[in-house]
């Protein structure tokens, strides 16, 4: 992994050979400032897929919840739990 960094507001280049990803980070206020929020952002941009993503991730829950907010709001389910439904037949016993 190569890493260069310049001045503030100057680009920050992160090429990494084993994922297969080159990106360019601008450090800038809009743009991701962690790690995980860039690795979020190339998912969204159809750079990389859910399960590089979560390989890569620092911390797998924040990424998790950034992809499922992606699904989410392209409507595209976040579970893959199917056909969940209320067990009427269960009867608590006290």
């Amino acid at each position: 992994m190569s890493v260069q960094v310049h001045q503030p507001r100057k680009y920050v280049s992160i090429c990494d050979i084993h994922l297969g990803v080159a990106a360019q980070v601008i450090a800038d206020p809009g743009y991701p400032s962690t790690f995980d929020q860039h690795i979020v952002s190339l998912y969204e941009q159809g750079e990389i897929t859910q399960e590089t993503a979560m390989a890569y991730a620092s911390h797998r829950g924040a990424v998790g919840r950034g992809i499922d907010m992606i699904k989410s709001a392209r409507g595209e389910a976040t579970t893959d739990i199917s056909k969940l439904e209320i067990d009427r037949t269960y009867s608590k016993m006290i």
